[in-house]
Formats: C-alpha cells, structure tokens, sequence
C-alpha cells in the first residue's frame, strides 16, 4: 500500500494577510500614542500647567490662550492620528520612527499610503502644540516667579520642566521632530 503525502494546509502566513498589518501598525503605533500624547501631553503638559503656576508663586500661566490652543492642539492631533488608522490601507507602516525603508511605501505597499499621511501630519501638529507649551512654560517660570523667588530658589520640578521644554522646543525647533 502506497502512503500519500497529507494535504497541505492552507497558507497561514501572517505576512499574507491584511490582519497582520492591522496587527503591526496597532503594536508599532501604540508606541507612538504613549511617547507623543501622553507623556509628552499629559505627564510634562498637564502636570507642568497645574503645577509650575502654584510653585513659582504665578496667578496662571504667562498666556493662558496659548495654553488653551496648545491643549486643543493636542488633542487634533491625537485624534488625526487615531483617525489614520481607520483609512483605506490602514495607518502608518513604517513603525514608529518612520524611517525610509519601512516609508517608502509605494515600494512595499499598493495603493495608497493615506495612513503614513496622516501620522506625519499628526505628528506635525502635535510639534506645534509643544512648541506653544514649551514658550508658555518658559515664559511662567522665568517671567512671573513671586518677588524675592531667585532661579536658585525655585522647586526642583519647576528646573525639570524648564530643562525639558527647553531641549523640546530647542530640539523640535531646529530638526522638526
């Protein structure tokens, strides 16, 4: 009696499928959710707009609208980015620091790139809110500490957040991301 081969199953290769590139760009991009929008945006923002007011002896931030456009800034692009994700093709697919193999995507993917549009756009906007942030907390800490308050006598975390958005906004300003 002659044995058969069994029959081969059907190609289970993850690279084959759309729901593995769902599956990476959640994994890739959930990186760049927790880096940009929240530390960047909740931990040094929110904790900083609540915190170097009452530490330096200031009555609010130096300008309370461009805390309010850096806050809604924010939250435009953190929504873009979400939003990219749902487009035709999906979000970015060339991870989080969207380097040039992995970016060029007419090389690596058909079609449309709309979800690497979008992060990039995204991310752009999130550079302009820390860039407002950064000049408001600079400003606070440096303009309107309380009267007698020296630089030498300011909280440790006020030194933090100036030493933080100070290399952002230097950083960001000069490179773009």
């Amino acid at each position: 009696m002659a044995k058969t081969k069994p029959k081969a199953a059907p190609s289970t290769d993850a690279h084959e499928r759309m729901g593995f590139w769902r599956q990476y760009i959640f994994s890739i991009d959930h990186k760049v959710i927790g880096k940009q929008y929240l530390f960047l945006g909740l931990f040094m923002g929110y904790v900083g707009v609540f915190l170097i007011p009452l530490m330096v002896g200031a009555r609010d931030m130096a300008f309370p609208r461009l805390n309010m456009a850096s806050f809604w800034t924010i939250f435009v692009g953190s929504m873009l980015l979400l939003v990219s994700f749902f487009v035709p093709g999906g979000g970015s697919h060339a991870g989080w620091t969207n380097y040039v193999p992995l970016s060029d995507a007419a090389k690596y993917l058909p079609g449309n790139y709309w979800g690497g549009n979008l992060w990039l756009i995204a991310l752009a906007i999130d550079f302009a809110s820390v860039l407002m942030g950064g000049i408001n907390f600079l400003t606070t800490a440096i303009a309107m500490r309380a009267p007698g308050m020296t630089f030498w006598r300011m909280p440790l975390l006020v030194w933090q957040e100036l030493a933080a958005r100070t290399y952002l906004t230097h950083r960001r300003g000069l490179s773009g991301f």
